[in-house]
């Protein structure tokens, strides 16, 4: 099947905000099974919890967007902590490059962000470690 998105690629809804300050919902592309594109939530919202993986109804819902550290600011995510090699869910406090556009490449975890994130105090967070994405079960298989 032909797809406008490629894996790890960060989409969004296609919509019109309705204010200035209204927040994005982020999604990574972790590719196709079958006929349907599977996506993962970036940033927890009100319809879904970040990590939770996604089979939308169709593509044409969806845009590429590119984003940058600062989107994540407050925003509840996945973080391959780095110390202790966990993954853990929380919000955002501390971006190492905020002007650097985030990009997901392959990791022995799934994909992994370019850019470092923190959790815990903004100036010396308590954790500090990469957006991971995690590939469901379903893909192995």
């Amino acid at each position: 099947m032909k797809s406008q998105f490629t894996v790890g690629q960060i989409i969004r809804y296609k919509k019109q905000r309705r204010s200035l300050l209204e927040e994005d919902f982020y999604f990574v592309v972790l590719g196709f099974k079958g006929q349907s594109l599977w996506i993962q939530v970036l940033n927890t919202n009100p319809h879904y919890k970040a990590g939770c993986c996604i089979i939308p109804e169709s593509e044409d819902d969806f845009e590429p967007i590119e984003i940058y550290g600062y989107h994540f600011i407050n925003s509840e995510v996945l973080l391959y902590e780095s110390y202790t090699d966990e993954i853990v869910i929380g919000a955002i406090t501390f971006v190492e490059d905020v002007d650097n556009p985030i990009t997901f490449y392959r990791s022995k975890n799934g994909l992994e962000s370019n850019v470092t994130f923190g959790m815990g105090d903004d100036s010396h967070p308590t954790l500090q470690g990469k957006l991971v994405v995690e590939f469901p079960d379903v893909f192995y298989a």
